[in-house]
């Protein structure tokens, strides 16, 4: 298999970790997150000029591995931008399940004058599988939707708002709505960005695309997203090790650099061997998209590496740290806290065990 980027996306990687680098460090991720909004408008504009707001829009130009590149980027700078949120994912489902007026909608996500979310989450539910509670009612042509979606990434901005819905004879349904539509209740995370609680009273809804059921739409879309939210994980996970690595060589004790203790360089070793784990499953998963295998064991894998490899580079990081790896003038602690919401995001570790485990009666056997 091979792991290698080619030249393109190693020059997408390159250009993005360029401007993502020239816009944040610590400081100014600090001052954005506090900000009534949690993201730069600036910084939304010139992704989209690059164009990375419409990846993965033309299967064509562009795929799951760009889109790994740019999230892994994301993730490396702590980007507070919605870029997955409330472009890449929401919009890829326009693009693979929306009409053609529908799929107009995309020029404007591209450019960054349209902000998308997907609503699928409820409240009271860890995985995004099972009865869904929001209600679709149809009369004649005209759909209504009734229900309440939380947590809704990117959903206090969200200028339309893709919504998963039941519908009357069985089966779950797509929805556009206007943001503006819905009841918000806007709230910081606690990894500082933003997210909303959106309740929908017989909210006017235009089905997307053909309409009916769109069961497998909604799994590629959390199959994706799992995927991206993997890729940024990685990107996250890196720069912890590079900062507490770098730490350590600088930081003396009795006189000597940290790096001289074995010990530390040991739990800083695991702390690679993690990392790679990690990185490993984050290319399988978006290789995986790439080839048309949309498969939840394949996501539940790669997310539950992601959740261990996340959770045990961020305690050791804190860690290794010290004191100072509590403060919020120091990018550590922010690290850990964007691991962890990642890992509570469509399921946490133990609960892509558990869907590994209900699905264990259909793994093949190996004859020896």
């Amino acid at each position: 298999m091979n792991f290698d980027l080619t030249e393109e996306q190693q020059l997408l990687r390159d250009v993005t970790r360029d401007v993502l680098s020239r816009n944040y460090d610590i400081a100014r991720y600090n001052e954005v997150i506090e900000s009534d909004r949690g993201w730069n408008r600036e910084v939304w504009g010139q992704l989209a000029e690059m164009g990375l707001l419409g990846l993965g829009f033309d299967p064509d130009e562009a795929g799951p591995i760009e889109v790994m590149v740019i999230m892994t980027e994301v993730g490396r700078r702590l980007t507070p931008e919605p870029v997955a949120q409330a472009a890449l994912i929401p919009g890829g489902l326009i693009a693979e399940a929306g009409t053609d007026e529908q799929k107009a909608i995309l020029d404007d996500v591209s450019t960054g004058a349209v902000l998308l979310a997907f609503a699928h989450d409820e409240p009271g539910v860890r995985v995004p599988v099972g009865e869904l509670n929001t209600k679709a009612e149809g009369s004649g042509d005209s759909w209504t939707v009734t229900g309440r979606k939380n947590p809704v990434l990117a959903g206090d901005s969200a200028d339309k708002v893709i919504v998963t819905a039941a519908l009357p004879d069985g089966g779950a349904g797509l929805f556009l709505i206007d943001g503006a539509a819905a009841t918000r209740h806007s709230y910081r995370t606690f990894d500082g960005r933003r997210a909303a609680q959106l309740d929908f009273e017989s909210v006017a809804a235009e089905p997307l695309g053909a309409g009916g059921d769109a069961g497998d739409h909604i799994a590629h879309t959390v199959i994706r997203y799992q995927s991206a939210l993997c890729a940024e994980a990685v990107g996250a996970m890196e720069e912890a090790l590079e900062l507490t690595t770098g730490y350590l060589g600088e930081r003396k004790q009795f006189g000597v650099p940290l790096s001289n203790f074995q010990t530390l360089t040991q739990r800083a070793a695991d702390m690679y061997v993690s990392l790679e784990l990690a990185r490993s499953m984050s290319f399988y998963a978006a290789m995986s998209i790439a080839d048309g295998r949309f498969d939840p064991v394949v996501a539940a894998r790669a997310k539950l590496q992601i959740g261990r490899s996340g959770r045990h580079i961020a305690q050791e990081a804190i860690q290794l740290h010290g004191g100072i790896g509590m403060t919020a003038e120091y990018p550590v602690g922010h690290y850990a806290a964007r691991l962890t919401a990642i890992d509570n995001t469509f399921g946490t570790a133990d609960d892509q065990m558990r869907t590994l485990i209900a699905d264990i009666g259909s793994y093949g056997t190996v004859s020896l």
